[in-house]
């Protein structure tokens, strides 16, 4: 992922630590250690043949903040999974 320093910024600004998936509110720092367990998970695809891949989408917007969200591990899991 090549994600830009920018666009890491407002994508941790945006997801306010918390994991994105509707309902979940998972913390993406753990408290005690200061580990970062949030994954960076793009909403369409980097390749237009993987889950949730579009062809339509210009190449120099999948790694936007704005198709990236934060997820924590069994979400993401979860959503690539299904």
């Amino acid at each position: 992922m090549a994600i830009s320093q920018l666009a890491l910024k407002i994508l941790w600004a945006r997801s306010g630590g918390l994991c994105a998936f509707p309902g979940c509110n998972q913390e993406l720092i753990c408290k005690t250690s200061k580990d970062i367990i949030g994954h960076m998970c793009h909403i369409v695809a980097q390749n237009p043949q993987g889950p949730r891949g579009n062809a339509n989408i210009p190449q120099n917007q999948i790694d936007s903040d704005s198709n990236i969200i934060l997820l924590c591990p069994t979400h993401h899991r979860i959503i690539d999974t299904d």
